[in-house]
């Protein structure tokens, strides 16, 4: 119940831009617990957030290709997927709204490239712990990177606009 008063509020507060940008705000159960997630809904590289299990969890979603499936080899070409655009995966905003509730997950050594925990067949992220959210904690953060997420696939398109040249 939680989570979906959650969602109805995410989505009050983003209502133009859901449809106008074409974004899915939802609540779901996965593994036994709640989640509240967010994904651009177009094809092709996607970006989105989750909030679960004293999580939040910034997400890049390959599309069709090299990175798709399963496999090693496959989630390294989604890992380096994302690497292009590891902005993306900053907290300073949500360390903002929460203030300093502990490390990214997973650690990277200084000098070493981003690296990401993941999901075949699509589907890898990098977190921090988020636990005890209000719900007012849980809208704004959702809301805020709802906004990252659409600024960074239209980043993304935009690149393979320009690589398909």
């Amino acid at each position: 119940m939680r989570c979906l008063h959650a969602v109805n509020l995410i989505r009050d507060e983003l209502a133009g831009e859901i449809e106008r940008e074409a974004i899915v705000v939802r609540t779901a159960m996965s593994r036994g617990q709640g989640i509240v997630e967010m994904f651009t809904a177009c094809p092709g590289p996607g970006f989105g957030w989750q909030i679960q299990e004293g999580q939040f969890r910034l997400v890049y979603l390959t599309g069709v290709g090299p990175g798709f499936g399963k496999g090693e080899d496959r989630r390294a070409a989604r890992e380096a997927e994302a690497r292009v655009f590891g902005d993306y995966f900053r907290f300073d905003l949500a360390r903002e709204l929460l203030g300093e509730t502990g490390p990214e997950r997973p650690v990277v050594a200084p000098a070493m490239p981003l690296s990401f925990n993941g999901f075949a067949p699509d589907f890898v992220y990098r977190s921090i712990p988020a636990p005890d959210l209000t719900i007012g904690q849980v809208v704004g953060l959702a809301v805020t990177y709802a906004r990252e997420a659409v600024k960074a696939h239209r980043h993304a398109f935009g690149e393979l606009h320009r690589r398909d040249r």
